[in-house]
């Protein structure tokens, strides 16, 4: 009995050792920023098109950690190269939030292209028998 009273809070200890360490982001120099935002963007590449609601609000609350706070810890110490893989990492996890609305505005984009240029085909043969006849007229006056 005196042996499990002793035991206990050594397992309670270490099993919040494990709960505040496992699932810790937080970089411990620049080295370990740079690595662990490389992690973070190109975990997301293989599943990002099938996260929830609830997936993304805390992917979001991780990329805000990465692109504000830690990125204002790190900045100053950046080479050019590592700023320039910082925003690259910043700039896919933006396109790969915001995926499904990118692809919808492209298509709204290319739909209206098509549209603009029948429209202006219907223009230019409607109005192109008119200033062909305005042409033959002007020249025949002459």
């Amino acid at each position: 009995m005196i042996k499990k009273r002793k035991l206990l809070p050594f397992l309670f200890l270490i099993l919040l050792g494990f709960s505040t360490t496992s699932c810790d982001n937080t970089p411990n120099s620049k080295e370990d920023y740079l690595e662990k935002f490389d992690e973070f963007v190109d975990m997301l590449e293989d599943d990002y098109k099938s996260f929830s609601k609830e997936t993304w609000e805390k992917k979001d609350r991780i990329f805000k950690d990465f692109s504000e706070k830690w990125y204002a810890k790190y900045k100053d110490q950046l080479e050019f190269k590592e700023e320039i893989l910082v925003k690259k990492n910043m700039i896919k996890y933006q396109i790969f939030r915001n995926s499904k609305d990118l692809k919808e505005g492209l298509k709204e984009g290319t739909e209206a292209l098509k549209e603009v240029g029948v429209d202006l085909l219907e223009v230019i043969e409607s109005t192109g028998d008119s200033i062909i006849e305005n042409i033959e007229m002007e020249l025949e006056i002459e």
